[in-house]
């Protein structure tokens, strides 16, 4: 709300963060007001403030809340996983340097903003929804300046286009647009082939923008499948990854090394998911054969990792703490995974242990966070709940995973905490109506609710039912369409 002093003087606050330039510019001391004018939230941390930058001269109202949100809020999420430089300090000095820059992170703020009061669900593309209004408005204006420059000789504007890539990108997977999301991307990871072609990128805006579309070109295997754009080699030229045989000497080595192997193995798990029971038996020694390469090399690099861990683990800082957590889940996660591989649904329940184990390591890392980030571009937890809600033995332990992909809705990479639940869930009420015999919709509010949202996702996403995590669970069609037909029944039968 406006600030008490512009009040008093009836004069109307203009909503500059911290203190308002009306007062400012007439020596009056500034009581401030509300930072964004949002519901109270806890802040992951606080950074400093930078709004005296020369665009909040002329910013609307709308603009200087956006900036502010991302400022206080967004930032505090993106880096609460890695910690990541990009964020936390290079962002904002190219949004107060660059206008293109400027408007896309207001577009980001926006759309992060709505998806948050949406419980992080899909809500597509509206123009009845006044944040996903001021989001147009400002991405119109990101890329009418990025076209003013389209000629321009500036050594900076490769960097101002990529991040603004990465922004548009990340966007239109918040909206569930991933047909434009993939095209973003695709045209991102051109942008930094062609780059490097022409000369190494050192610097640390190079380097940070780089390893995110690495990761988001990686995580983009399990919604278009094939390889990833990006090639081993080029990772390591790059020094994104980094041979597993290596000794670890430091984190960002062990982060090197964990990126090596998640390159091979997170496209075969996606690959392996999406085939259909006849082209797996088709192809099951050659599939076989990479699986157990790519154990070994997972054995290998927890090897490394773990010694590097019993050496100087206690040296860490906290952040540096939770990321080398955040990559021991990754390792326990994907081996899961790869062992899963070639299990059919008679999975045996002496391996309920194991996910057990697995369910509760993930739950500790989460309940370490007294507010859980929305949004973050590196590894996260959704892919370890999910392998437990899929392929555990045990269904209470299932509902349990399911239950905290539900209760913690986040976007991580380009996945989807809500559709990895709801997936999961609606897989799990089919088996267990198959079990029992008995094909009834089940009448639980949750269930019911994440049925509806799947089904709308699917509906509006055509290519849903080819995403790997879909077809590991044989939800192909949505569910909403099985209930229809189910009814359908019931009437003919009687």
């Amino acid at each position: 709300m406006p600030n008490l002093s512009v009040r008093v003087r009836r004069v109307k606050c203009d909503e500059a963060p911290g203190e308002c330039i009306n007062c400012r510019s007439t020596g009056r001391i500034c009581d401030g007001y509300d930072t964004h004018r949002l519901r109270k939230r806890g802040s992951i941390l606080r950074l400093p403030d930078l709004a005296t930058g020369r665009w909040f001269r002329s910013m609307t109202s709308d603009e200087r809340r956006m900036f502010s949100y991302f400022q206080h809020h967004s930032i505090a999420h993106l880096i609460a996983m890695s910690g990541s430089d990009l964020w936390q300090t290079l962002v904002l000095q190219m949004a107060h340097a660059d206008p293109a820059v400027f408007h896309a992170v207001n577009m980001f703020a926006a759309i992060h903003e709505d998806s948050e009061v949406n419980k992080m669900r899909l809500s597509h593309e509206s123009l009845h929804r006044p944040r996903h209004r001021i989001a147009l408005e400002q991405s119109t204006r990101a890329l009418a300046r990025l076209n003013q420059r389209r000629a321009s000789q500036d050594p900076q504007l490769r960097q101002v286009v990529l991040l603004c890539c990465l922004l548009f990108t990340t966007c239109e997977f918040l909206l569930g647009q991933y047909d434009r999301a993939l095209s973003h991307l695709d045209n991102g990871v051109q942008m930094v082939k062609e780059a490097w072609a022409n000369g190494p990128l050192d610097s640390k805006v190079d380097r940070c923008l780089v390893l995110s579309f690495c990761l988001m070109d990686l995580a983009a295997t399990q919604y278009r499948g094939g390889a990833p754009m990006f090639t081993e080699h080029e990772l390591e030229s790059w020094e994104i990854s980094k041979d597993p045989s290596s000794i670890v000497h430091t984190l960002h080595d062990a982060q090197r090394v964990l990126n090596s192997i998640m390159c091979r193995v997170i496209p075969f798990v996606a690959h392996c998911w999406a085939l259909s029971p006849a082209e797996f038996t088709a192809d099951w020694v050659p599939l076989s054969m990479e699986q157990q390469q790519l154990l070994a090399l997972a054995h290998l690099g927890w090897q490394t990792f773990h010694a590097f861990c019993e050496r100087s683990y206690i040296h860490l800082n906290p952040r540096e703490k939770g990321t080398a957590d955040l990559i021991r889940l990754q390792y326990e996660s994907h081996t899961a995974m790869l062992e899963l591989l070639f299990y059919d649904e008679s999975l045996p329940e002496s391996r309920t242990p194991d996910f057990a184990a697995l369910l509760a390591s993930h739950e500790a890392f989460v309940n370490r966070f007294p507010e859980f980030p929305t949004i973050f571009l590196d590894y996260g937890i959704i892919p370890g709940f999910f392998v437990v809600a899929t392929f555990c033995p045990d269904y209470a332990l299932r509902r349990r995973a399911i239950n905290f992909l539900l209760a913690c809705p986040h976007f991580q990479l380009m996945m989807n905490s809500n559709i990895a639940g709801a997936v999961a869930l609606v897989a799990l009420e089919s088996e267990q109506q198959v079990q029992s015999g008995q094909n009834i919709p089940s009448t639980a509010p949750q269930n019911q609710e994440m049925t509806r949202f799947l089904s709308e996702t699917m509906s509006v996403t055509r290519r849903a039912r080819n995403w790997s995590f879909f077809r590991v669970n044989r939800v192909t069609e949505p569910p909403a369409i099985k209930a229809r037909e189910y009814h359908s029944f019931l009437v003919d039968s009687h």
